[in-house]
């Protein structure tokens, strides 16, 4: 079990998000693991709501995974769910404060004689397409990680 205590600083054209967060991580002896992230997104910046006025976001997100692994594969799915916590801020999905996502990511890990990895990855994911509908959409991604 290892519980870590982090902040992110997010720099964007408009100013900074300060990203405190605090995760917790187990891994069972049967490699599953399970992760969980509790974190807030608070921008230095204000913004226009739909009234007109200004606002200073500020969203609560939790963030959590199921993983396996196997040898040199590792299957992994997400879940992340946050809320506006402004009154006054533009709505996340569907006209409301709330918006999730669903990702599910598979990885081979392929390690070189001089220690270094590749982990090519593909992920499918279920993500909105707008604040306003409950439109949603399959998002696929593929690329690979790097370690040396």
């Amino acid at each position: 079990t290892v519980g870590l205590v982090g902040m992110s600083l997010d720099f964007v054209p408009d100013g900074l998000v300060y990203v405190p967060y605090v995760r917790l991580n187990y891994k069972f002896d049967n490699n599953i693991r399970v992760q969980g992230r509790y974190k807030w997104k608070l921008w230095d910046y204000s913004m226009t709501g739909p009234s007109g006025d200004s606002y200073h976001s500020k969203i609560q997100e939790f963030d959590a995974w199921l993983g396996y692994n196997t040898q040199n594969w590792d299957f992994q799915y997400e879940f992340q769910i946050w809320k506006e916590m402004e009154s006054n801020a533009l709505p996340q999905f569907d006209n409301d404060d709330i918006n999730y996502l669903h990702n599910f990511r598979l990885m081979y890990t392929y390690k070189t004689k001089d220690d270094t990895s590749w982990r090519p990855f593909i992920e499918v994911g279920n993500v909105s397409q707008s604040r306003y509908t409950d439109n949603r959409q399959t998002r696929y991604r593929m690329g690979i990680k790097y370690t040396w």
